[in-house]
């Protein structure tokens, strides 16, 4: 936006305008606006290209990598978050700006706004480690990313500091009171685009106790974010927190916005117990779960093997659903979240529901092969007991 501010870009204009060199594997390629891809629009997604970065990857290694991704979608058909969306959006600041992505952000936004504590991981020392949590005990994990995965949310920066650019969304000004965008190019970024997710050039919409307001949260592996701006209160609200996992993401960052901006507003809040009944069913049914596949496979041995048909099924049905839940569970958290995930991310956000479904189809596999490899020599001996008891 500062950029269209400045006369270099049309917004409306393809990308591929800027960066003729931008091929993807899909005709539709001359239809990826600059507009769409702010909106997440443009029919790119993670659902069907997720690709994993390598750590020496740069912002001109997307020419290549794009390569490879087709669209998801009909361009403005409806929203779909593509990481890579905003990465391109990166690679094309750098291009016509003639800047690395960090400079520009440097020069033209965080050191007008006075954000001295923000900037890359490339620029800055990453201060706190990133944690995911398994039977809710905290565990360390390493987060360095590439350069070419900077733009999508990578950015370094401390509570005060994004409260500051939050600041900024009410007039456009620097710390010093210089224009860096106009109001009417700030409420352009702010308007809802029209489409059900009602997401506009980096913002979504939410309601908070009859406000409207618009924030964004995400998370990378061990860190989670959320950042609030309410006009109508001229309140903002941020969260940082160097741990993760799912019930924080869909359920807990939620609540204590809702409970921050009560507080601020002088209004009633009640818990969202959810979240605590999670936090203590959860590990209980892992183990429970666990306990169960081990004492089948023990009453199968103890039996030497002799199960009806029908018991046999039994144990064969549940191995595939237990099977299959295992292989879907990426798709299903990626559908819910509204992106794709890969198994590496999933055990991220929720080693807990990972491992107990690994484990028990491990168990139930075990349980099949003793079926298996026991059940006829069992009732092979079965037959001869009653023979001889015949007899």
């Amino acid at each position: 936006m500062i950029l269209q501010q400045q006369g270099k870009i049309d917004i409306n204009q393809p990308i591929t305008t800027y960066i003729p060199d931008l091929k993807l594997a899909d005709e539709r390629q001359n239809e990826l606006t600059i507009r769409r891809l702010m909106s997440h629009t443009s029919g790119l997604s993670s659902q069907n290209f997720s690709y994993q970065y390598q750590p020496d990857d740069s912002l001109e290694s997307l020419v290549d990598i794009i390569k490879q991704a087709s669209l998801y979608a009909e361009p403005d058909e409806n929203w779909y978050y593509s990481n890579l969306g905003y990465d391109l959006l990166g690679l094309l600041i750098e291009r016509v700006s003639g800047q690395s992505f960090a400079q520009f952000l440097n020069h033209s936004l965080f050191t007008p706004l006075a954000m001295k504590a923000t900037g890359t991981p490339q620029h800055l020392p990453i201060e706190t480690t990133g944690h995911i949590s398994f039977m809710r005990v905290s565990i360390p994990i390493e987060s360095q990313p590439a350069e070419a995965d900077i733009p999508s949310g990578y950015l370094l920066s401390s509570a005060n500091d994004v409260n500051r650019f939050l600041r900024f969304q009410r007039d456009g000004l620097s710390n010093n009171g210089q224009a860096i965008l106009s109001k009417s190019n700030l409420k352009l970024m702010h308007d809802a685009v029209s489409i059900p997710e009602a997401y506009s050039y980096g913002w979504s919409h939410d309601t908070y106790f009859g406000m409207n307001g618009i924030g964004h949260d995400g998370d990378v592996d061990g860190y989670l974010a959320k950042a609030v701006y309410i006009p109508e209160a001229d309140l903002s609200i941020v969260i940082l927190s160097n741990s993760y996992n799912l019930p924080q993401s869909l359920f807990a960052i939620r609540d204590l916005t809702h409970a921050m901006i009560a507080e601020a507003m002088g209004e009633k809040h009640s818990s969202n117990l959810i979240i605590k009944w999670l936090a203590i069913l959860l590990p209980v049914l892992i183990i429970a779960d666990l306990l169960s596949s081990v004492r089948g496979i023990v009453k199968v041995r103890k039996g030497k093997g002799q199960l009806s048909e029908k018991q046999k099924r039994h144990v064969l049905l549940q191995t595939s659903v237990k099977i299959a839940a295992l292989f879907a569970m990426p798709w299903i958290i990626g559908l819910i979240l509204g992106r794709g995930i890969g198994y590496q991310e999933l055990f991220n956000m929720a080693p807990n529901l990972t491992l107990l479904l690994a484990g028990s189809v491990i168990l139930e596999i075990i349980k099949l092969i003793v079926v298996a490899f026991i059940s006829p020599n069992s009732n092979q001996h079965s037959r001869q007991d009653e023979i001889r008891l015949t007899h």
